[in-house]
């Protein structure tokens, strides 16, 4: 998960867990005491299971978007341990500076 994951990549910049695991995008691995807030640094939600990018969320990206399998609904789980239930359509709405923020 994370926005501008090419500007990360060629600046060599950590923001958020990263888009690749070890792929082209992968800089480094985020550890506990980089992660300034725990609480509001999303690790995982639910994804799409239609076989394409089904480990991958990108909001910018229609197909790697947060799945909405409870009534438009998408659960996330937070560093921190905490999960949440939320409006998919507000998690990937550009505007939506609260959920936008979460992203990097």
């Amino acid at each position: 998960m994370g926005l501008g994951q090419s500007l990360a990549w060629q600046s060599q910049v950590k923001s958020g867990p990263g888009g690749d695991i070890n792929g082209g995008l992968h800089i480094a691995y985020i550890t506990d005491s980089q992660v300034i807030s725990p609480s509001g640094m999303m690790m995982l939600a639910d994804s799409r299971s239609d076989g394409s990018w089904d480990a991958n969320m990108d909001p910018t990206e229609e197909g790697q978007w947060p799945s909405n399998r409870h009534e438009g609904n998408t659960n996330i789980m937070f560093a921190d341990g905490h999960a949440d239930s939320v409006k998919r359509k507000n998690v990937i709405d550009p505007n939506n500076l609260e959920w936008r923020a979460r992203w990097v």
